[in-house]
């Protein structure tokens, strides 16, 4: 996704852009690759590390026989499981909140930032989901401790699945969009769009011979609207393809996580089309109102389309509210925090069936 659009009156947009100049070959290549951000050292290293951490809570205690002296002394499980996880959690957060706390003093530091309240509530928010997400890993780390009997089954269990978690299911999301939600081909709509420019041609070719091209320019912006139709329609059906694979992540904390720390950022597909749209919306003021000027020279009325010219429409977009983000944000958050209570509960209930 880019971050620029042109906008010309005859020619509808259609896709962004970010690709400049002669850095355009290099920027492709960059973007084949993960941006290393905040979110993506979270969503796999701290992941690893939660993993790393909580894999022999359990087995590693049990084949070293501590666990069986603990229970010895008529400590609770519960307490026992509940000590654990407080501790784990602690171990694991307060490095990483120091960590965060670090990066936000960097930041502050910075003479080329600066961060609203808006924005201090959304960095807030965004180590909230944060922690939720690595308590999940935690949790998933205890379950599997809970049901092995020793610690090396359990780091290979753990691994695979964060291999899976991280690595295949994301892919698997995409692969399942584009077979249940299938998108027109870009070749389908390029044989579309040649078919209305062959048809615009004949059409400019007659008024040239007619009118000597008195009305190329109001032709011109008719086969641009004609083109935006076939962009619209292009365009919903990604969308809808989009919003599947974002459902069929959630399946799995990772994409639970990336839901939700995305819409709060506002980095997220959503939020690229929104702004896609109100250019696309704007295009279509700034079409008519060169059609409506255009249309008063042809009427002979010259100064009323010059006084016209001194006040062209200007593009607005309402920036998207905290609240509004966190409501797009909140499916993923709920999941994370179900994925927490379920696998804190079958940990529990594998937990007191577990023989040391």
């Amino acid at each position: 996704m880019g971050n620029s659009i042109p906008i010309f009156y005859v020619n509808a947009p259609f896709k962004a852009s970010s690709h400049i100049g002669h850095f355009s070959q290099r920027m492709r290549f960059m973007s084949e690759f993960s941006d290393i951000d905040f979110a993506f050292i979270v969503q796999v290293i701290f992941s690893l590390l939660a993993i790393i951490l909580v894999y022999d809570a359990i087995s590693g205690e049990r084949a070293h026989g501590q666990l069986r002296l603990i229970l010895s002394n008529s400590v609770p499980r519960a307490n026992l499981l509940i000590g654990k996880f407080i501790g784990n959690a602690l171990c694991l957060l307060l490095p990483f909140g120091s960590c965060f706390v670090l990066g936000l003093l960097v930041v502050q530091l910075s003479p080329s930032v600066q961060l609203t309240n808006e924005d201090w509530a959304r960095i807030a928010i965004m180590f909230g989901i944060s922690a939720l997400y690595l308590l999940a890993f935690l949790n998933l780390g205890t379950l599997v401790s809970c049901k092995t009997r020793t610690p090396a089954l359990s780091l290979l269990i753990l691994l695979s699945l964060w291999i899976w978690l991280i690595v295949v299911h994301p892919k698997l999301s995409v692969f399942a969009a584009q077979k249940f939600a299938p998108v027109e081909s870009e070749a389908r709509m390029g044989q579309q769009l040649r078919q209305v420019y062959e048809d615009y041609q004949q059409k400019k070719q007659k008024d040239q011979k007619e009118t000597g091209g008195r009305y190329g320019l109001l032709l011109f912006i008719q086969e641009a609207k004609e083109n935006k139709k076939l962009y619209d329609n292009f365009l919903n059906e990604f969308a809808q393809q989009a919003r599947v694979a974002d459902w069929v992540s959630k399946a799995s904390p990772v994409g639970c996580y990336d839901s939700a720390m995305t819409a709060v950022a506002k980095t997220d597909v959503a939020s690229h089309d929104r702004w896609l749209n109100s250019v696309r919306s704007f295009w279509s003021v700034y079409t008519a109102f060169h059609e409506a000027r255009q249309q008063k020279r042809l009427e002979g009325k010259k100064q009323e389309a010059d006084e016209m010219k001194k006040n062209p429409p200007q593009f607005v977009m309402t920036p998207e509210s905290l609240s509004e983000s966190l409501h797009r944000a909140m499916p993923g958050i709920a999941m994370l925090i179900f994925f927490n209570i379920i696998f804190f509960m079958l940990s529990y209930l594998f937990f007191l069936k577990y023989e040391v």
